[in-house]
C-alpha cells in the first residue's frame, strides 16, 4: 500500500451531500416575497432605485437561485423589451442576454460606441466618464467574452487612474470631488476581481479592499455608518471574489444581512435590496479543503495486507457550516 496513492484518492473524494445547500429560511421566505412583489408585466417597482435596476437585480439573483422559473422568464422579457441606450441600461442588459446563451451583437455594437477617448463609458456618448458606467460596460465586456485586450486595458486604466488615496471610488461631488462610499468601491472591485488573472493590478485591489474593510461597522453591515443592506451585500460579495481573507467579518457581516430581514422576508421591502441580500446569503457555502499534510497513517510504511489506520483532517474556510460529508478512500485509480 503506497501513502502516495491514498493521498491523492482522499483530495478527489472529498464531497458534500445535497442536502447540505438546502435552500435556508431566510432565502425561502426572501425568495417568496420576491416572486409575490414582481409586477404582471414581469418588472419589479422602484423603491430605493428605480425600475429597471430593480428588476435587473432581480433577474441576476433569479439567474442563481430560480433560473427555470416563471417569474425569471417574465423577467427577461420585460428587461429585453425595454429601450436600452444609457451605458448602464445597455451593460445589464447584455449581462442578461449572455447568461440566457443569447445574442447582444447589437448591444455589444451600441455599448462600443458611448466608448470615448478616454477609454470609459459616460451616462451618454460624449459626457464625462463615469466610474459606475465604465465599471458595468467592462462587467459587460467580460460577459460577453469580448475579445480585445487594448480596449479593456484602456478602461481598467481608467478606474485604477480615478482610485481615491484611500483606496475607494465614488461620484463627484457638487465641487467637483470624487467622494469614496462603499456601493461604488464594491462594483468597482468586482471588475477588477474579473479581470485579476489577465492583467496586473494587484495594488489597486488590495487598496479596495482595505477601503471597504474600513466600512465595516459595529453592528456588522458595511457603509457610511450606519449600515445599509446594498452596501453590506454589494461589499461582502466584491470581497470574496477578491479573494481577500474576510474571516474576521463574514460572520457579522452575515448575521446583519439575516436579522434585517423583515418578518413578511423583505429587505426593507424593496426589491433591489432583497434581490442583492439573497444573492450574497446564496453565496454562503461550506469549503472543504484537504492537503497532504491533513492525511496521516498508523504506519509509515505499510506493507502489503498490512492493517493501517487512516487519518484525514478536513477544513472548512467557507462561511457556513457543512455536514454530511463524505470522505473516500482508494487503493489505484478509482475510476477502474
Amino acid at each position: 500500500m503506497r501513502k502516495s496513492a491514498l493521498i491523492i484518492a482522499v483530495s478527489i473524494f472529498l464531497s458534500i451531500s445535497s442536502s447540505s445547500y438546502a435552500q435556508s429560511p431566510q432565502i425561502s421566505t426572501g425568495l417568496a416575497w420576491l416572486n409575490s412583489a414582481q409586477t404582471i408585466t414581469g418588472n419589479w417597482p422602484g423603491v430605493e432605485t428605480n425600475e429597471y435596476y430593480s428588476t435587473a437585480a432581480a433577474l441576476d439573483t433569479l439567474y442563481v437561485l430560480q433560473p427555470s422559473s416563471s417569474a425569471y422568464t417574465t423577467a427577461f422579457t420585460w428587461l429585453s423589451g425595454q429601450i436600452a441606450s444609457p451605458t448602464d441600461y445597455l451593460a445589464r442588459r447584455i449581462i442578461a442576454l449572455k447568461r440566457a446563451g443569447l445574442d447582444a451583437t447589437a448591444e455589444m455594437e451600441g455599448l462600443l460606441l458611448y466608448r470615448d477617448s478616454a477609454g470609459g463609458w459616460g451616462i451618454n456618448s460624449g459626457f464625462d466618464d463615469g466610474i459606475m458606467d465604465t465599471s458595468l460596460a467592462l462587467q459587460a465586456l467580460h460577459a460577453a467574452n469580448y475579445a480585445d485586450t487594448t480596449i479593456i486595458y484602456q478602461a481598467l486604466n481608467f478606474l485604477t487612474s480615478h482610485q481615491n488615496a484611500d483606496g475607494g471610488w465614488g461620484f463627484v461631488d457638487q465641487d467637483g470631488n470624487q467622494v469614496s462610499n462603499t456601493y461604488y468601491t464594491a462594483m468597482v472591485l468586482n471588475t477588477l476581481s474579473l479581470y485579476k488573472s489577465t492583467f496586473i493590478f494587484q495594488a489597486s485591489i488590495t487598496n479596495a479592499v482595505n477601503y471597504l474593510l474600513s466600512k465595516h461597522n459595529l453592528d456588522g453591515g458595511f457603509g457610511s455608518s450606519p449600515s445599509t443592506v446594498y452596501d453590506t451585500a454589494s461589499a461582502f460579495d466584491a470581497l470574496v471574489a477578491s479573494g481577500a481573507n474576510i474571516s474576521t467579518v463574514a460572520p457579522s457581516a452575515i448575521n446583519y444581512l439575516t436579522t434585517t430581514q423583515r418578518a413578511d422576508g423583505s429587505w426593507e421591502g424593496d426589491p433591489y435590496s432583497t434581490a442583492l441580500a439573497l444573492r450574497t446569503l446564496a453565496s454562503v457555502r461550506p469549503n472543504l479543503v484537504i492537503s497532504s499534510s491533513d492525511i496521516s497513517l498508523s504506519k509509515t510504511m505499510p506493507q502489503e495486507n498490512e492493517s493501517v489506520a487512516i487519518t484525514a483532517t478536513v477544513h472548512n474556510t467557507g462561511f457556513d457550516t457543512a455536514s454530511n460529508i463524505i470522505v473516500r478512500f482508494y487503493l489505484g485509480d478509482p475510476a477502474a
